[in-house]
């Protein structure tokens, strides 16, 4: 029996290239694309815009919400058979799945953003299909998706990692703990692979990914600092002490691009117009980005990319992994789901830039030792196949 996964909303932030990011001139990662573009044998992939749920939108916001998205279908070379309608969406069975990611639907982190209405999150209660929450970058708007899953009937809980053994996730979700968990690994772009010989590659770590700031009063009277990834913070206020041993590649977000208004809809559709006509383009302003990542990823045998302090990792993990780059981390536990292991697929160190100094100087004399770890984790990454991955999600 084929199962029916419908995502909800996907040109909103997730997927592709959604207008926010053409208005902001930022390219995304793309790090959930796959869900779209792969063919799965025992699952079909339909794609639901909720506008449709809400009947108290008023003309002027229902074709904001028709003109977003098909903007959104046609610049990502989305089929129209994709899209189901609201019978259709309405029809789904027990056995169906309804995929909602969180941010950009029940909490963001721009107060401005109109979040899922009650109108709609009845309608879901009242659909017959498993729903699904994914609950990445879920410390932003905090209070609304505490509000939001409140009134959610039954449903599971999904995220790259475990987060129910996170100490923050723990402290404002204690209701959640006997909630199924879901893990949708990261399933990286088939252009990370290995182009360059171990031999030729560079025997310090390369330190990857986008530091970010994060006001929100619940993080900040926990952890008392406002970082989201504290260790590539420390990284990087410490990347003179540490180039013999970590070339930093760390940047910190845009936090003014993540803040901009987000209802200038008019503004944000001339910039989709202008870059369907070819008048504008969209770059990617983290300086990671600013060079192939994947012959940047080659050049190194190791690499760290520090967590988010809500136990989450970044999809670069997965990425250098790909490429040939043995991972180096503080957080262990995280990466227990995919199946590896410190010490045969990756390297544990305790967190602190003494440690990180002394775990790469150690393998820098011991290189043998190092190519069997990288030898291991490339065992283990090739079984994640999309069709493996998906099948498993799904049962």
């Amino acid at each position: 029996m084929t199962i029916k996964l419908v995502i909800i909303d996907p040109h909103k932030i997730w997927f592709k290239t959604p207008i926010d990011c053409i208005y902001n001139k930022v390219k995304p990662v793309g790090k959930y694309d796959w869900l779209i573009d792969s063919n799965f044998s025992s699952t079909e992939v339909f794609l639901f815009a909720s506008y449709k749920l809400d009947s108290k939108l008023s003309l002027y916001e229902k074709l904001k919400e028709f003109i977003e998205l098909k903007l959104w279908a046609y610049y990502s070379g989305i089929l129209k058979k994709r899209f189901i309608n609201k019978k259709e969406f309405e029809a789904l069975n027990s056995s169906d799945i309804i995929l909602i990611f969180s941010y950009g639907t029940f909490n963001y982190s721009n107060k401005n953003r109109k979040l899922m209405s009650d109108e709609k999150i009845t309608e879901l209660n009242n659909n017959s299909a498993r729903i699904f929450v994914h609950l990445t970058h879920y410390a932003y708007g905090i209070r609304d998706l505490k509000i939001a899953l409140s009134k959610l009937r039954d449903y599971e809980i999904v995220a790259e990692a475990d987060i129910r053994d996170n100490n923050y996730f723990h402290a404002n979700f204690q209701c959640l703990n006997n909630n199924k968990y879901r893990n949708l690994p990261f399933i990286p772009d088939k252009k990370f692979k290995k182009t360059k010989d171990w031999s030729l590659r560079k025997s310090i770590a390369l330190a990857t990914g986008t530091a970010a700031y994060i006001e929100e009063h619940s993080y900040t009277n926990y952890f008392k600092h406002n970082q989201l990834q504290s260790g590539r913070f420390e990284i990087l206020n410490n990347k003179d002490s540490l180039s013999e041993y970590v070339d930093c590649k760390i940047s910190i977000i845009d936090s003014d691009v993540r803040n901009r208004n987000d209802n200038r809809a008019i503004k944000k559709i001339q910039f989709a117009l202008n870059l369907l006509l070819k008048k504008t383009t969209i770059n990617n302003e983290r300086s990671y980005y600013k060079r192939d990542v994947v012959d940047l990823l080659n050049d190194y045998k190791m690499v760290i990319c520090p967590e988010e302090n809500i136990g989450l990792p970044g999809i670069g993990f997965i990425e250098a992994m790909k490429c040939g780059c043995v991972l180096l981390t503080a957080f262990p536990k995280l990466y227990s789901i995919y199946g590896l292991l410190p010490g045969v697929h990756f390297i544990a160190f305790d967190g602190t830039i003494r440690g990180l100094i002394d775990v790469v100087k150690f393998y820098q004399s011991n290189d043998e030792e190092l190519k069997i770890i990288e030898e291991n984790a490339a065992i283990i990454l090739n079984t994640f196949e999309c069709n493996s991955v998906i099948e498993k999600f799904i049962a």
